[in-house]
C-alpha cells in the first residue's frame, strides 16, 4: 500500500530533524577535533574523516526537494550524488576503524614475539583515503551513467523511484549502496574476531595487556554503530524490491540511518581520551573552584597511577601509532606533572582556609 501525502510529509519533516540534529552534533566533534591538538592522532583522524562525511551526508537532505528544479537539473543530480557518494564514504571509514585496530594487535603481537616488521603510517593514512574517500566515486557514478539520479519520491533527489515492484532502479540503490555497506560489515565481522583471537594472545605474555578502559576499545565500537543504523535500511530497499515497504519501516528506516552522524559524534565525545582533554580545558579556563579543581586534579592522577607501570606500547617511526595502554600518552611526564598541580593547588587552598579561619 503506498504512503499517503500527509505520511510522505511526516517522513520529509523526521529526516530533516534527524539531519539537523546529526549535524549539531558533527559540528561539535569537528571544533573539537580543531581545538585540541593531542586529539590529532591516526586514530582521531580516521573518527574526524569519519564525522566529516558524516555531516556532508546529512547536510545533503537540507537542500530541500532538488527536483523542483528538474531531475536532470544540476542541483538535483548533485544532491543525489552528495546523498550516495558521502554515505558510502562514511561506511569505508567505519571500516577503517576495524582496519587500524587490526593493525594495532598485529604489531602489539608482533613486539611481544621479538618481531619487528616495518611499518609507515604515512603510506596508511594514504591508503584508507585511496580507498574511503576515492573509490566510493565509482559506485557514485555509475548511477549517472545509467540515468538513474532523480527524484526518489521522498523529498530529495536520489535514485530514482521505480515504477512498480522489480524495477531496475531499486537494484541500482541496493548495488550502489547496500552492496558496500555489507560487505563492509562483513570484513568488520571477520576482522573482529581475528582481533579477538590476537588479543587472547596478547592477555597470555605479562609483558602485554590491553585496558578494558583503553581508547582503542572504544574505536572497536564504530562497526557496530554501522551495524545498527544499517539493518532497518536494508530490509526496507530488499522488501521495496517486490512491493511497497511499510510506513513504519521508513520512519525506522530514516531514524537509524540519518543517525549514524549523531551516535558516531556521541561515541566520539564518550572516548575517555577526550573527556580527560575536557577536564584539562575547564581546570585551565577556571571555571571550577580551586577546591573542585583539586578533586579533578587527584581523580585523573589516580587513573593515572592505576596502570601500575603495565603499559602496551607499539613504537613506529610515526608517533601516531605509539600506543599506550593508558591514553597514549606517558604516565610518569603526565603524573609529575599533575602531582605538581595538584599540591600548588592545595596549597592554595590551605591558605585560603587560614584566611577564613582568621
Amino acid at each position: 500500500m503506498p504512503i499517503s501525502t500527509t505520511q510522505e510529509q511526516h517522513l520529509v519533516d523526521v529526516t530533516r530533524g534527524l539531519s539537523s540534529l546529526s549535524l549539531c552534533m558533527c559540528s561539535i566533534v569537528i571544533i573539537t577535533q580543531l581545538s585540541f591538538r593531542s586529539l590529532w592522532t591516526l586514530s582521531f583522524q580516521i573518527v574526524f574523516a569519519l564525522v566529516l562525511n558524516d555531516m556532508m551526508f546529512n547536510t545533503s537532505f537540507l537542500y530541500g526537494d532538488a527536483s523542483n528544479y528538474g531531475e536532470e537539473s544540476s542541483m538535483c543530480q548533485f544532491q543525489a550524488f552528495s546523498v550516495n557518494y558521502f554515505l558510502v564514504c562514511s561506511i569505508m571509514w567505519s571500516c577503517s576503524a576495524s582496519y587500524l585496530i587490526d593493525i594495532v594487535v598485529s604489531q602489539s603481537l608482533q613486539t611481544s614475539q621479538n618481531r619487528h616488521d616495518g611499518f609507515s603510517p604515512t603510506i596508511l593514512r594514504r591508503k584508507m583515503f585511496v580507498v574511503c574517500q576515492l573509490l566510493p566515486i565509482i559506485p557514485s557514478v555509475m548511477p549517472m551513467w545509467f540515468k538513474a539520479y532523480g527524484s526518489s519520491g521522498v523529498g530529495w533527489c536520489w535514485i530514482k523511484k521505480g515504477k512498480g515492484p522489480n524495477s531496475e532502479y531499486e537494484y541500482i540503490r541496493l548495488f550502489s549502496v547496500y552492496f558496500w555497506n555489507w560487505l563492509a560489515i562483513f570484513y568488520c565481522v571477520c576482522n573482529y574476531w581475528k582481533v579477538s583471537r590476537a588479543m587472547r594472545k596478547l592477555r597470555e605474555n605479562v609483558d602485554h595487556h590491553w585496558r578494558n578502559d583503553s581508547p582503542w576499545k572504544v574505536l572497536q565500537l564504530y562497526p557496530f554503530i554501522l551495524i545498527f543504523c544499517s539493518i532497518f535500511a536494508t530490509v526496507d530497499r530488499f522488501i521495496g524490491v517486490f512491493h511497497q515497504s511499510p510506513y513504519w519501516l521508513k520512519m525506522m528506516h530514516a531514524a537509524t540511518q540519518l543517525t549514524l552522524g549523531f551516535w558516531d559524534s556521541l561515541l566520539f565525545l564518550c572516548n575517555p581520551i577526550v573527556l580527560k582533554e575536557f577536564r584539562r580545558k575547564i581546570s585551565e579556563w577556571g571555571w571550577v573552584s580551586d577546591r573542585s579543581k583539586t578533586m579533578i586534579l587527584s581523580a585523573s592522577l589516580m587513573q593515572d597511577s592505576a596502570v601500575d607501570g603495565k603499559s602496551m606500547s607499539i613504537s613506529h617511526r610515526d608517533s601516531d601509532l605509539t600506543v599506550h595502554s593508558h591514553h597514549l600518552m606517558s604516565v610518569d611526564e603526565m603524573g609529575l606533572r599533575k602531582l605538581s598541580l595538584l599540591r600548588q593547588d592545595s596549597h592554595i587552598v590551605k591558605t585560603d582556609e587560614k584566611q577564613e579561619d582568621a
